[in-house]
């Protein structure tokens, strides 16, 4: 099983439960799982995943680590075909440019799993049906 991970996941992890000064850990575990092949991140979803600033100088080093980056990044590119069908299936078919940008990358990460049997989206997002 890979297991698609949301940058919201990340960004919950380090500013509520597992702050990596704290937790350094956690940190080095998902690292090693990516590493090992069971988690992996969409370039789209790890690119959402801002590196702070003076802020937070440890989460910054441990995301803008090179060795985060190749333990963590899906090095698959996107199916053009797979995110369209994610967007008008999930979300709507005539979604203005600004709707579109407000998605972000949930398209993409939900593509890279679609019709996938060994994959799991991993996210903190609860559903909003109304929106």
């Amino acid at each position: 099983m890979l297991y698609l991970v949301d940058a919201n996941v990340i960004i919950t992890a380090k500013d509520s439960y597992y702050a990596i000064d704290q937790v350094p850990e956690f940190w080095a575990w998902l690292v090693h799982q990516g590493a090992h092949g069971v988690i992996k991140m969409p370039r789209e979803t790890f690119e959402e995943v801002s590196p702070g600033g003076d802020k937070d100088e440890a989460f910054y080093k441990w995301r803008k680590d090179k060795a985060t980056a190749a333990a963590l990044l899906l090095t698959e590119e996107p199916d053009p075909t797979k995110v369209a069908h994610v967007i008008e299936q999930g979300y709507a078919p005539d979604l203005t440019d600004a709707e579109i940008l407000g998605i972000g990358a949930d398209a993409f990460l939900v593509a890279y799993a679609i019709d996938q049997v060994d994959r799991t989206v991993v996210t903190t997002e609860a559903s909003a049906p109304s929106k």
